[in-house]
């Protein structure tokens, strides 16, 4: 009988040992396999592998600049209110996130100015009496002033306009 189960583990039915260490490995194989798996597309979530991935991932965390606000000189225009001239004077700022945008907007000044001189003259008393009339002013203005630095410096820099004063006589 000894010889029996000798030749029957020569042969390949025998101990459960083996099968032991290949499930044991398959399952090593399995759950490594899936840690490398979510790891990939836990990272591929997080853009590591888009383009410049290193580059925006910094992007994405490092927090915008600063805003840096710069003050615009009053600006006074004459205005029609039903055949009566008034008077229109404005006062805004302007805020963008460098100091080369600032120092854009400074040297175009007269170009700005003349833009801004040109929407504020076309206003109405009614148009600038409501909110949402001083609301659409300020858009355009903002549209105004970008339009200016897209054309002088490639860019429109300013991120908005605010207006700090309107005042109609």
């Amino acid at each position: 009988m000894a010889e029996e189960e000798t030749e029957s583990e020569e042969k390949g039915g025998g101990s459960g040992t083996g099968k032991i260490i290949v499930l044991a490995l398959v399952g090593i194989l399995v759950v490594v396999g899936s840690t490398v798996g979510a790891m990939f597309f836990m990272l591929k979530s997080m853009g590591v592998f888009d383009k410049g991935g290193e580059a925006h991932r910094e992007a994405a965390v490092e927090p915008t600049a600063p805003a840096i606000y710069h003050t615009l000189e009053p600006i006074v225009v004459n205005i029609n209110d039903n055949g009566r001239i008034r008077f229109l004077q404005a006062k805004m700022d302007v805020m963008a996130r460098s100091q080369e945008v600032i120092d854009a907007v400074s040297q175009h000044m007269p170009r700005i100015r003349n833009e801004l001189v040109l929407l504020l003259s076309s206003q109405t008393v009614e148009s600038v009496s409501t909110p949402e009339g001083k609301e659409a002013l300020r858009k355009a203005a903002l549209k105004r002033i970008q339009a200016v630095l897209r054309k002088e410096i490639g860019e429109a820099g300013v991120e908005d306009v605010f207006i700090t004063s309107l005042i109609v006589q």
